[in-house]
C-alpha cells in the first residue's frame, strides 16, 4: 500500500501524464441477482479502469475500486 506522499505524488504524476480515457466501452449495469453494487460504470480499453458513469448527464465519473 503506499504511503500517504507516494499517494500524492502518483495522483500528481496520473494528472499530468495520465490516460485520457478516450476509448471507453459502453455503459454498464449490473443484472438485479447479480451480488454487490449496481452502479453503472465503463471500462477504458487503454488502461483497463472501471469509471462510474452517469446515464443521466452522460459523464464519466470517479475511478471504482
Amino acid at each position: 500500500m503506499e504511503t500517504g506522499k507516494d499517494e500524492i505524488v502518483g495522483k500528481l504524476f496520473n494528472l499530468l501524464f495520465g490516460c485520457s480515457h478516450k476509448r471507453i466501452s459502453r455503459p454498464i449495469t449490473p443484472a438485479k441477482h447479480t451480488p454487490g453494487p449496481r452502479d453503472t460504470y465503463v471500462v477504458c480499453f487503454e488502461c483497463g479502469k472501471h469509471l462510474a458513469y452517469d446515464l443521466q448527464t452522460m459523464r464519466l465519473g470517479k475511478e471504482l475500486k
